[in-house]
């Protein structure tokens, strides 16, 4: 994948995100009790990243014990919408392309045996936790 290709696909899925994000407080004030998750709206279990929405949203008020509580991968993909518009603007001032080579290097970390598979237990335990609680 060349940098602005990553770059475009990065930019785009955070505004995408922002979009999500000011869509879920819309229909959250409209409380109809209407979910935003196709598996669980189907099948009637949550996926790994069900309560995602509402953690980063608990984190933009403060909350970030109950975002973690909601879903710890709220934190992270906040923290990913908050950082990588940031690091794609500084890279662009400076000419520099230092998310791309993280992104490389994350790559190709993720591509080792032990970590893909640590990285899948620990989603499928965050599915575990969601199906317990019942969110």
């Amino acid at each position: 994948m060349t940098k602005n290709r990553l770059y475009l696909i990065l930019g785009l899925s955070c505004a995408v995100g922002y979009g999500w994000i000011f869509l879920a407080r819309y229909l959250m004030m409209r409380d109809d009790g209407l979910t935003l998750c196709f598996l669980k709206w189907t099948l009637g279990i949550p996926c790994p990243s069900c309560g995602s929405t509402r953690a980063v949203m608990l984190a933009s008020q403060g909350n970030f014990l109950q975002a973690i509580q909601t879903n710890p991968l709220g934190l992270i993909v906040g923290a990913l919408m908050m950082i990588i518009p940031i690091w794609i603007a500084i890279d662009s001032i400076r000419g520099d392309d230092s998310l791309y080579r993280f992104y490389r290097k994350f790559e190709q970390t993720v591509r080792i045996r032990w970590i893909a598979v640590l990285l899948i237990a620990l989603i499928l335990a965050n599915w575990i936790w969601n199906i317990a609680k019942g969110v």
